[in-house]
């Protein structure tokens, strides 16, 4: 991949402590973490454990959010895996409250250790030659490991410390962190290297958290073969000749003859602006109205103008307004057939049918 490795901004890098103010130490962070929900972050377990314990108390601070420089949250809650924390060292940090908004939660991605090997990788961390300000390293996956890990290989000036622990593993190809810097080899040649726990893995280490539904999974994550099989077109759809082509035409059956829908611009316009929208948010949206007013016929309608086969036979207005996420995935899989689907894998970017 050409282009930065880095991303543009990491307000969701979190520096881990064990005290609200540090006083006369000055900022001395004790390890790293990456907020992923409004209440959580995640981090290492071997940054919060100490003599098989949870550390008491436990502190965050947001140092890569300016504004923020002076404010920490305290943790009220640790999960991790009890049994096995040095194969499983994951650990969720929960708080009693929002986190600042500021601080916005990371986007996540979960590829199979497998699928990250070659990719390139960034990190950040509060290493010991660098505690007070951070540093960040980079290199490239090197390897698949055993238990959901992967080695990376580090060919940055700086390289991976002890602080690192905890730091979001963040690949440009997804376009998010997937998976959490674990542990640094800190001699011999490969000094700086070090190793990462996938988020795929961690969802099944600690299942009870949930981690796979913060996943901002895509249908072409999963790959050619499957979009070929989910295509949707609306000619070969059941219900086209008996409702979606009428209701979109605003006709009462399909062997009625024209186009008689008119208005609803910005019921339209509504639908696909939320369809089309950037950043999924998790909520739907709710088309209502009392009988007869024609909800179906405006749902009818964003359902057909996604089909590029029938929009082309629409009268010129009625093409203004129209779902452009299936235009570009009819793009990517046309793209993925000439290419012999070799992006599906890795590239992201484009999202399936919104219904």
């Amino acid at each position: 991949m050409t282009g930065p490795v880095a991303p543009v901004s990491d307000p969701w890098t979190l520096a881990v402590h064990d005290r609200e103010r540090d006083g006369e130490t000055d900022f001395a962070p004790f390890g790293t973490a990456v907020v992923i929900s409004p209440r959580r972050a995640l981090t290492c377990a071997h940054v919060v454990l100490g003599d098989g314990r949870v550390r008491e108390p436990i502190w965050v601070s947001f140092p890569k959010v300016t504004s923020l420089w002076r404010v920490r949250r305290r943790v009220s809650r640790v999960e991790y895996d009890r049994d096995d924390p040095r194969i499983a060292d994951v650990a969720v940090l929960h708080f009693a409250e929002d986190l600042p908004v500021a601080a916005e939660p990371v986007r996540l991605r979960s590829p199979e250790p497998h699928a990250l090997v070659g990719l390139r990788w960034w990190a950040f961390g509060f290493p010991v030659s660098s505690r007070l300000h951070g540093n960040e390293a980079q290199g490239r996956v090197g390897a698949r490991l055993a238990h959901g890990w992967v080695r990376l290989d580090t060919d940055s000036p700086y390289p991976v410390e002890e602080g690192f622990s905890g730091g979001g593993l963040w690949v440009a190809e997804y376009s998010a962190v997937v998976g959490i810097v674990g542990q640094a080899r800190v001699t011999g040649s490969r000094g700086g290297d070090a190793q990462a726990l996938t988020i795929a893995q961690a969802d099944l280490f600690l299942p009870a958290e949930k981690l796979r539904v913060l996943v901002d999974w895509q249908a072409i994550d999963a790959g050619p073969v499957a979009m070929a099989s989910w295509g949707w077109k609306l000619d070969t759809d059941r219900e086209t000749g008996r409702h979606w082509s009428p209701r979109g035409r605003g006709v009462t059956t399909d062997a009625d003859r024209g186009y008689r829908f008119r208005g609803r611009s910005a019921a339209l316009r509504t639908i696909v602006t939320w369809l089309d929208r950037p950043v999924p948010d998790r909520r739907v949206l709710v088309v209502t109205g009392s009988p007869g007013v024609g909800k179906s016929a405006v749902l009818g309608r964003i359902v057909t103008t996604a089909d590029a086969g029938l929009r082309d036979l629409l009268p010129g207005d009625g093409r203004a307004v129209r779902v452009h996420r299936l235009d570009r995935l009819r793009r990517t899989r046309e793209r993925q057939d000439r290419a012999g689907g070799r992006d599906g894998d890795r590239h992201g970017g484009v999202g399936g049918p919104a219904w």
